[in-house]
């Protein structure tokens, strides 16, 4: 398979996976509300914590992509992911056991998954045509819809059928298993990284120094931020 068409579906298969996980949690939090003992809109606060952290961990993961390699960090993501899922699976637990664990999920699940987005786009940055490069990013984020769709159209009749704490589990274990497929991948896609390089999270405040003091950069940046952050309220708008 030539490298580009690997790289294209392994990274749109890691992109769809991160999708439906991230967005697992909020589908049953209506059946798992009730045994935490609050109402279906705290779950709000989760999707705050949320992207509380995948703010954090999308700026400041470069340097563990570059030291470890964009599938590593990639198949790391999925065991976070997989192991936040499973302590979402605990709000059976009830509160204040049940909460905590959420909570823990929030923020496994957030760091599992946002890392995805640098992780994919380090490795299709590197292998697709300048002339393709829209085209090839626009199919690896048709990932975030297709996992939205399987999110809606089969996690809730699963849970409905197997129970919702069943189901968190089910869609750990296929996180689990893409993370470990992944390995395959790795000799190819990681051997460009940088075993050497230091890292150092606190390089979230020179990216954005960065980003800021460049005023091409700076004007891409602020156009992407108010796009994407009218993206769901669009959504939420639409009739339906």
């Amino acid at each position: 398979m030539p490298l580009l068409l690997l790289a294209v579906v392994a990274m749109l298969i890691q992109q769809t996976m991160a999708t439906a996980a991230k967005t697992t949690v909020p589908v049953l939090f209506p059946a798992m509300a009730p045994a935490l003992g609050v109402a279906s809109e705290a779950v709000l606060v989760y999707t705050w914590i949320f992207s509380c952290m995948g703010m954090a961990v999308m700026a400041g993961c470069g340097t563990f992509i570059i030291r470890y390699g964009a599938i590593r960090i990639s198949q790391v993501g999925g065991l976070l992911m997989a192991t936040g899922l499973g302590f979402a699976a605990l709000a059976g637990l009830g509160s204040p056991v049940g909460l905590v664990m959420v909570i823990l999920g929030a923020l496994l699940i957030s760091a599992g998954s946002t890392s995805a987005t640098p992780a994919s786009s380090e490795i299709l940055a590197r292998y697709a045509p300048a002339k393709l490069s829209p085209l090839i990013f626009s199919i690896k984020q048709t990932g975030v819809p297709a996992g939205i769709a399987i999110a809606g159209a089969l996690i809730l009749p699963l849970s409905a059928w197997i129970g919702w704490q069943q189901a968190l589990f089910v869609v750990a274990g296929t996180c689990l298993l893409i993370a470990v497929g992944l390995a395959s991948c790795r000799a190819t896609f990681d051997r460009d990284r940088r075993p050497a390089q230091k890292l150092a999270f606190g390089d979230l405040k020179e990216t954005l120094l960065s980003v800021w003091g460049q005023p091409a950069l700076r004007a891409m940046a602020l156009a992407a931020f108010v796009f994407v952050m009218l993206r769901p309220r669009k959504a939420a708008s639409l009739p339906g």
